[in-house]
């Protein structure tokens, strides 16, 4: 088991290439779309940028608190608020094609599975609604609010979707109608969102007690494979790449463990609450910090390769795109980042 740290050499920080004031704290993930960097605040506004520069392409005042992020597909951006409402605007302009009236806070980040927009509603429900004009095609009732994203199928057999619920259940149901095809208890209280990977389903839960574990589920039937237990809160959407699973708990660690048995592989020690899923680009790992730091690990050992302080909590998922990561915090900006590479330092001394 490795222990991450930061390497011998002396840190290297991210470089700001541009940062933007949105105005409000940004707590979820920003989305990709061609040259557009499409970011949503606290105060309800959901704004365009140029990926290049930051400049303000287009922004839409949603009518209430956007609690989870965008999603883009084909061109087309989809976000729930707490407004009670689903919208859909097209991702180049920022006009709005639909909106859904939904029954309750929507505060769950939807995934598109073919010509349906699925998601979670703090009425308990877990909706589907048409891409194309925003008319329901079904419901499944949990047991409790639904916060969790909504994740695909990864095998193209089989067209199920898997969400968390604030039940303990993890849910997988047919995409196409909404039946479930099975559902397994996890914990007594929240679940994260879910990662499917081949067969398999990954995803993190809490207990009344505090503790967390990180679950590997067959997906054809819920099957446990193995789990995790760590000493706090799992609330982060694991990443898994290459034979690995990343994920960040309440302990303020984020992990790497083996995807096939669920041993530790190595822990990184930040100084907050890691509430920012990890995403893993080009063999570096990203997370936000209560602490207010981003962190750059390296893959495979978790040495620390660079860090990003802010003025405030990154709760939100980076994203990655043209060798920058992008990353908002509640200090009401988002940062467009590259690595200050040692080959650069060289060319500066």
């Amino acid at each position: 088991i490795l222990s991450g740290s930061a390497a011998f050499l002396p840190r290297i920080d991210g470089v700001v290439v541009w940062k933007s004031n949105l105005g409000a704290a940004v707590r979820t993930r920003p989305a990709t779309f061609r040259d557009l960097l499409i970011v949503a605040a606290d105060n309800g506004m959901l704004v365009g940028l140029s990926a290049i520069r930051g400049h303000k392409m287009w922004q839409f005042k949603a009518g209430g608190k956007i609690g989870a992020g965008p999603t883009v597909v084909n061109g087309v951006v989809y976000i729930g608020t707490d407004a009670n409402q689903l919208h859909a605007l097209d991702a180049l302009s920022g006009i709005l094609r639909w909106t859904w009236d939904a029954p309750d806070k929507i505060q769950s980040t939807p995934t598109v599975v073919k010509e349906l927009v699925v998601f979670g509603c703090n009425d308990n429900f877990v909706y589907a609604v048409e891409t194309k004009t925003g008319v329901q095609r079904w419901r499944h009732l949990t047991g409790a609010d639904v916060v969790s994203s909504v994740t695909a199928s990864a095998s193209t057999r089989d067209e199920s979707v898997y969400v968390g619920s604030s039940d303990g259940f993890l849910y997988s149901l047919f995409a196409h109608s909404g039946a479930l095809n099975w559902k397994q208890r996890l914990g007594d209280s929240a679940v994260s969102s879910p990662t499917a990977d081949g067969d398999v389903v990954y995803v993190g839960s809490a207990s009344k007690e505090g503790g967390g574990q990180m679950h590997a589920l067959r997906q054809r039937d819920g099957a446990s494979l193995w789990f995790f237990r760590t000493n706090k809160w799992i609330t982060t959407k694991p990443a898994v790449e290459g034979g690995f699973v990343y994920f960040g708990d309440h302990t303020k660690g984020i992990y790497c463990l083996y995807a096939d048995n669920g041993q530790q592989r190595w822990r990184y020690q930040t100084a907050g609450i890691v509430d920012s899923s990890p995403i893993v680009d080009k063999g570096v790992v990203y997370a936000g910090s209560y602490d207010s730091t981003l962190y750059a690990l390296n893959s495979e050992s978790g040495d620390l390769l660079w860090s990003f302080k802010t003025h405030g909590v990154i709760q939100g998922t980076p994203s990655t795109g043209d060798d920058m990561v992008y990353v908002g915090s509640y200090d009401k900006y988002v940062y467009a980042l590259q690595p200050r590479t040692w080959s650069r330092v060289r060319d500066e001394l």
